[in-house]
C-alpha cells in the first residue's frame, strides 16, 4: 500500500524553516551542486560563529578531506567538557 500524503505546514513552521518553499530547497540544491565551496562557504559564515574566519572552505587531497581551516568554530569549543558558553 502506498499513499501520496501531503500536508500543508503552518504560516509559523515556514516563516522559521530553511527551505521556505520547494522552490527555495531546489535553488540552493542546485547551488550546492553546481558551486560547493562557494554555496557552503557561504553558508559557514553565515550560521556559525567562527573564532578566526577560515581561509580556506575545502582542501581535498584524496582520500582526506579538510574543510574550513584553519578556523575553529565556536561550536567545537561549546561541545568539550568546560567549554560551554552557557
Amino acid at each position: 500500500m502506498s499513499r501520496d500524503l501531503k500536508c500543508k505546514p503552518s504560516a509559523s513552521f515556514v516563516k522559521h524553516s530553511v527551505f521556505p518553499s520547494f522552490a527555495k530547497y531546489k535553488s540552493m540544491h542546485r547551488e550546492s551542486v553546481q558551486h560547493p565551496k562557494k554555496f557552503w562557504g557561504r553558508l559557514a559564515k553565515e550560521e556559525l560563529t567562527w573564532f578566526t574566519e577560515p581561509k580556506r572552505v575545502l582542501e581535498w587531497k584524496e582520500p582526506f578531506s579538510k574543510w574550513f581551516g584553519p578556523g575553529p568554530t565556536s561550536a567545537k569549543r561549546a561541545a568539550t567538557p568546560g567549554g560551554n558558553y552557557f
